[in-house]
């Protein structure tokens, strides 16, 4: 697939709504919190079968980069002891039709 048009799903909220209707399996639901899919916008995310959720914050949308970042707030490692993750996700152009999805994440324990 292009890097744009992954970029599209990645920038804002289509990929967490295409999870949500497609994986009900794994994402019991989805909740935007605050925001419209841009930067500061909140969501959490309520996951099956334990009812456990995740909650972050978009704080960077970098369209000329292709970069996205969250910020977690609620939840994952935050629930066992970790202050501070991070997500940023860059979609590389790879060629005309397919590209690269790298992920980074960040944790810091205090």
């Amino acid at each position: 697939m292009p890097a744009s048009e992954v970029w599209e799903l990645y920038r804002n909220l289509r990929l967490l709504e295409l999870a949500a209707n497609e994986l009900k399996n794994v994402v019991q639901s989805l909740q935007v919190l605050k925001g419209d899919g841009g930067v500061r916008t909140v969501v959490k995310t309520t996951f099956v079968p334990e009812n456990s959720s995740y909650t972050d914050k978009f704080t960077v949308i970098d369209d000329q980069k292709r970069v996205k970042e969250t910020k977690g707030l609620e939840g994952d490692c935050l629930d066992i002891g970790c202050s501070v993750q991070i997500i940023e996700f860059e979609i590389i152009e790879k060629s005309q039709n397919s590209s690269i999805i790298k992920s980074f994440n960040v944790n810091y324990i205090n």
